[in-house]
């Protein structure tokens, strides 16, 4: 009888440590922020605008704020664009959150244009509002089912940013579902690019819609590479998506279309999936 007390103080024991060291290893990896640097061609990239450098910052969740280092870091690359493609705020954001992202979009509009798409935490109460207030009153310019033209030389690409289907309220849900208004804004605004466009789309999951329409370009965020993934595997679940998913983190092809899907930075427990800003640059190939 005592040998099984002994065993099983040591198996509770043993169960109590590996639990331990799992949350503790999966915080300190959510604080280990990756730069990456990707480089991505498309033969209708005006010849200006080869070169292009697009830094995404996603799934911010409001945290990071005060890490002075990686904003520090990040200023140093310079780069033409910066994008925030969604959850740049946590539906909990406070005035102090609030004020803090503003400081952030106010230092990167000194060096690059910024453009801000929300995404599904944007859409809790008024924090959509406060949140375009902010970056507006701080330099970056909100794109919500809007296109905007930059020119080069004489040449011009398009900027696109889609409004979170949770924004989206039909007069008739009968008839038109969010899914169906979201499939009719990329219409829209397909009509409305030039040659090449880079589209900034919260939700990854809608990717064969986005190609249908033509983007060649899209940055997505939403799944924050699962925060868990396992070696073959890869990530376990992600929202919208579910168990294993499709499109979960990193580049992929669908038609002509490119999707990148940020790891992000959001999230307080990660396993084998580090936070993540992403540096792009576009070549015309």
């Amino acid at each position: 009888m005592r040998r099984f007390y002994v065993k099983l103080i040591v198996t509770f024991c043993t169960v109590c440590l590996t639990v331990l060291f799992f949350f503790s290893y999966t915080a300190w990896e959510a604080g280990q922020v990756e730069f990456s640097e990707k480089t991505v061609s498309f033969s209708n990239l005006p010849k200006s605008f080869d070169g292009l450098r697009v830094l995404q910052i996603s799934d911010l969740h409001a945290r990071f704020l005060s890490d002075e280092s990686l904003w520090d870091r990040l200023l140093l690359e310079r780069p033409d664009l910066t994008v925030f493609t969604g959850d740049t705020f946590d539906r909990d954001s406070d005035e102090e959150d609030l004020a803090a992202v503003g400081e952030i979009v106010r230092r990167f509009a000194q060096v690059s244009k910024v453009y801000y798409v929300g995404g599904n935490h944007e859409t809790h109460e008024d924090l959509w509002e406060r949140a375009v207030t902010v970056v507006t009153e701080n330099g970056g310019e909100v794109l919500s089912d809007r296109a905007v033209s930059l020119s080069r030389e004489n040449e011009e690409i398009s900027v696109v940013g889609l409004r979170d289907p949770l924004r989206r309220q039909s007069p008739d849900p009968a008839q038109k579902t969010q899914r169906d208004l979201t499939v009719d804004a990329l219409e829209t605004l397909s009509g409305k690019t030039s040659d090449f466009s880079l589209l900034l789309a919260h939700r990854p999951e809608d990717v064969e819609w986005y190609s249908r329409y033509g983007f060649d370009l899209v940055l997505s965020g939403h799944t924050h590479g699962g925060q868990i993934r396992l070696p073959l595997l890869g990530a376990v679940f992600a929202p919208s998506q579910g168990f294993f998913p499709k499109y979960s983190a990193g580049e992929y092809q669908v038609g002509d279309t490119t999707l990148y899907v940020s790891r992000g930075l959001g999230g307080e427990h990660r396993l084998l999936c580090p936070p993540e800003v992403t540096l792009f640059t576009l070549k015309t190939a």
